[in-house]
């Protein structure tokens, strides 16, 4: 599996699918996840609120809606009324991510810097946690998974810490 690092907006990722760290309560309000719906269209919203609330280390899939994604999936990182994140919630929100690529047979995947956000995890341990679960994925069929965010602090965490992939 290759793992590419970028500094961007994980709408212009050429991957397959991206990964919404959505709102257990599958609000699509707020940060990246407003901003998935503005690209993708109202119908993914509510395709999401539909299916909430969402656990912690599940993750709802939807079609990409007016993106050029086959799909994209919606993992949250802080259940229903938590006000912050943790690391094994980080962890848990990118192997819900990483499953739901393999199950949907995507060959790549986006991921943003989970739990980085409102959730208050530090950029050095949510890059731990992530590629942590993602190297439990290394004899997936995935191909690619790319981490992308605007932030350059959680991108050069994951650039430190690459070699524990």
């Amino acid at each position: 599996m290759q793992v590419d690092i970028r500094e961007g907006s994980i709408l212009e990722a050429d991957t397959d699918a991206i990964a919404n760290p959505a709102d257990a309560e599958g609000k699509m309000e707020a940060g990246l996840a407003s901003m998935i719906t503005e690209a993708a269209g109202a119908d993914i919203a509510q395709q999401v609120a539909a299916k909430a609330p969402i656990a912690v280390g599940a993750a709802v899939v939807t079609e990409g809606g007016r993106t050029r994604f086959k799909a994209i999936i919606h993992v949250p990182t802080m259940p229903v009324g938590a006000a912050s994140a943790d690391a094994k919630q980080v962890g848990q929100a990118t192997r819900a991510a990483l499953k739901a690529t393999e199950d949907g047979g995507f060959k790549s995947v986006a991921l943003p810097g989970f739990g980085t956000g409102r959730g208050g995890v530090s950029p050095e341990v949510a890059a731990a946690e992530m590629f942590a679960a993602i190297r439990s994925f290394s004899s997936s069929p995935i191909e690619r998974v790319v981490l992308i965010d605007t932030s350059s602090d959680i991108v050069a965490a994951w650039t430190a810490c690459i070699d524990c992939f």
